[in-house]
């Protein structure tokens, strides 16, 4: 009885204990509860305060955006992937004659590189011997000679002594005949001064190209300083040189500064067509396309090839400048690829890079 009674006792304080822990249990979880509601809402506030209520909306404008970034992305990529396989030389990215014969096939047929004709094979042989025959000749002589031929077939000696030997000082007035619509110029590539025909080409040789009022016969009487002074003695003068230049290459004259483009530009309205390969520095090359269009307002094919100092800033401001739909611009090895693509985007097949 008394084990009994003892177990008992034992069992209701045991009880009476566990209900009070569990009075304290539920107290504590009541107040851990209100605590986690309390920072609940106090986190909601928050933010509300830092978000916007509504869910923001994607606008197709966007996708746009996006689809273009990455079509602009991938061009760039796949444009470096062809350079990395492909290493292109300076020196072949405009050759002489690729602005003379830009989509122009039956201009000297008969002449030009690649016709394998017998005059092809003279033009050829006469370019390199030029300067030998300049030398034993005279200069009067030897212009009057070339002045017998055709203009494709002059422009076509052009395009050979720039493949060759080069332009110099002492050639190039003899392509300044009044029937010639294209030449080509390009510098020597010979820097060896101890060449007996070698002579750089200079602002002097290249400005000779400026047309000149010259006679028919010799005469007394010198050339009148007005038109109104010429009266009747008009018939005997005419105006010397190439007056209607249609299209010309420049190259490999990175020493020749603006004024000197400046000077032969300004006789050179009628043309259409322009290389300049290799042509200026960093400091004259912007300046002579910002005024480019004041010079050559009826430009319609324009070859910056090999330039380092081309930004894509001063290719989008000749597309300004010359707002027709046919005006083209052909610039390779100048840009990053990230400006090429762009500019391919922007301005099409007006812009050719490759």
């Amino acid at each position: 009885m008394g084990k009994g009674k003892g177990h008992q006792s034992g069992g209701f304080a045991r009880k009476s204990l566990r209900v009070q822990h569990q009075r304290e249990w539920q107290e504590r979880v009541f107040e851990d509860e209100n605590d986690r509601r309390r920072r609940r809402r106090h986190n909601k506030t928050k933010e509300r305060e830092n978000y916007p209520k509504e869910r923001p909306k994607l606008r197709l404008t966007s996708l746009l955006h996006m689809l273009q970034e990455r079509q602009y992305y991938d061009q760039a990529e796949e444009r470096g992937h062809r350079q990395k396989n492909s290493v292109r030389e300076r020196s072949i990215l405009s050759p002489p004659g690729s602005m003379v014969y830009h989509k122009d096939d039956d201009y000297g047929r008969d002449v030009r590189l690649g016709s394998k004709s017998l005059q092809e094979l003279c033009l050829r042989t006469l370019a390199k011997s030029l300067p030998i025959y300049l030398a034993e000749l005279g200069e009067d002589t030897l212009y009057h000679y070339l002045s017998l031929l055709t203009g494709p077939a002059i422009t076509a000696l052009s395009v050979y002594i720039s493949e060759s030997i080069g332009m110099n000082d002492s050639l190039i007035p003899l392509f300044n005949q009044s029937h010639v619509t294209r030449l080509s110029i390009y510098g020597p590539k010979n820097d060896d001064e101890t060449d007996s025909h070698w002579k750089a080409l200079t602002m002097d040789g290249l400005v000779s190209l400026i047309p000149t009022c010259g006679q028919h016969f010799p005469s007394a009487h010198p050339v009148p300083d007005s038109w109104e002074d010429a009266s009747e003695d008009f018939d005997r003068f005419h105006w010397q040189g190439c007056r209607k230049l249609e299209r010309i290459e420049l190259g490999n004259m990175t020493h020749l500064q603006c004024e000197t483009f400046e000077k032969l530009f300004s006789y050179s309205s009628m043309t259409t067509h322009l290389s300049l390969t290799h042509c200026c520095t960093f400091e004259s090359g912007p300046e002579v396309l910002w005024r480019l269009h004041e010079w050559l307002p009826r430009i319609l094919f324009l070859d910056l090839s090999g330039n380092a100092w081309i930004t894509e800033e001063l290719i989008r401001a000749l597309f300004r400048e010359y707002k027709e739909n046919s005006f083209q611009i052909k610039a390779i090895g100048c840009l990053p690829q990230t400006s090429e693509v762009s500019l391919e985007l922007d301005f099409g097949s007006r812009f050719m890079c490759n």
